[in-house]
């Protein structure tokens, strides 16, 4: 059974009957743009920042002609209980909200991180992301509504339905990873090393995309820290993307690995990004800027990945896939903000050995293939 779940009210009516009355109708020429991010982090110097705006200020451009931003909470939202760091995560609203209000979405949430506070934890995330969907125009996905419900079968996903010009875009977020498996199935969980319940989930999985013009997958997969994807985890996003998922989002591993497109045969091309990195994270606040070639430097800089679509009268493809590289940046005011890596090897108001720091970064980050045209392919 496919849920639909895009907001809360009167407004789920409508976008499933939206969805129905449009599902013979071919696309036509339609451009979708969209935007993904690495995972969102909630340490201490984050939360505790005196004005969460200043974390995405110099990133907003990146976000500005995009019709959907998708970000990755890697926390548990709870308002009744203290905010908290590694090793379980809890932050407030307001951190939230300010992800919202830079312009961010579409929120995967499920993630290892997602059972911290067990279900208790994700009752409270879903009903804060609830209250913020009515108040913002936001949508959500990978907690399950209906989890409290004892005849509530542990493998049902719901899909969240995203409007756009007649499109029927379907997102779906699960993780493969949970710190406390035994409140797994309030959370959508595909277990990693299971071959029996992944082989499950692809052959759903090949009959929900039918009903969908674009499909968006989130997984939250991989080995933390590794800067290639492992081979289970690549296996588990090929195999979604030849099931029908367009866009195969992972995250999880804390550093980027390098996004690609996968032929496919008889459609066109999937893009599957294992791994976008950190996009806001405390975890380079101890590094000084002599430590720029340490192995945990990496998990300060992420990539903004911006997809281009259209459809045709055949279906909707992916055209343009063009990346911006971005980094964390000790703020003098306090905490961490984003900012494009491009540019701070020659700011002025940074020392030099700061300037030396990002210099050395964005060395380190050169071989990614920052632009894939299909057009000019």
């Amino acid at each position: 059974m496919i849920r639909f779940l895009p907001e809360p009210g009167v407004l789920l009516i409508v976008l499933i009957l939206v969805s129905s009355a449009c599902s013979d109708d071919p696309p036509g020429e339609t451009e979708l743009r969209m935007v993904f991010l690495g995972d969102i982090m909630g340490h201490d110097v984050n939360y505790n920042m005196r004005g969460y705006d200043r974390i995405y200020e110099h990133v907003l451009p990146l976000f500005a002609e995009a019709d959907f931003v998708f970000g990755q909470l890697e926390f548990v939202v709870d308002p009744d209980r203290p905010q908290s760091s590694y090793p379980r995560f809890n932050v407030h609203p307001a951190y939230v909200e300010a992800a919202v209000e830079a312009g961010i979405q579409v929120f995967s949430l499920a993630n290892n991180h997602s059972t911290d506070f067990g279900e208790a934890g994700i009752r409270a995330t879903g009903t804060t992301m609830e209250t913020i969907a009515r108040d913002h125009h936001i949508w959500f996905n990978g907690l399950r509504s209906d989890a409290e419900d004892e005849d509530y079968p542990g493998d049902r996903f719901e899909i969240t339905v995203l409007p756009h010009a007649g499109l029927r875009i379907g997102f779906l977020a699960l993780t493969r990873l949970l710190n406390d498996s035994s409140a797994g199935q309030a959370v959508h969980f595909v277990p990693r090393g299971d071959p029996d319940a992944a082989g499950a989930f692809m052959k759903a999985l090949s009959e929900w995309t039918k009903g969908y013009d674009v499909f968006v997958l989130s997984v939250h997969d991989g080995i933390e820290y590794l800067q290639n994807v492992d081979e289970e985890t690549l296996s588990f996003m090929i195999a979604a993307a030849d099931a029908g998922a367009d866009i195969v989002w992972g995250n999880h591993p804390h550093v980027l690995q390098q996004w690609f497109l996968h032929e496919r045969t008889g459609t066109g091309p999937a893009l599957i990004m294992p791994s976008l990195g950190n996009f806001v994270s405390g975890q380079t606040w101890p590094l000084e800027p002599d430590r720029a070639e340490a192995a945990w430097a990496a998990t300060g800089d992420s990539a903004v990945v911006r997809v281009i679509m259209r459809g045709t009268a055949t279906g909707v493809a992916v055209e343009r896939v063009v990346a911006d590289l971005v980094t964390h940046y000790k703020d003098p005011d306090g905490g961490v903000s984003v900012r494009p890596l491009d540019g701070l090897a020659g700011h002025a108001a940074l020392s030099d050995e700061w300037r030396e720091f990002y210099r050395i970064r964005a060395e380190r980050n050169g071989h990614f293939d920052l632009l894939h045209d299909l057009a000019r392919d």
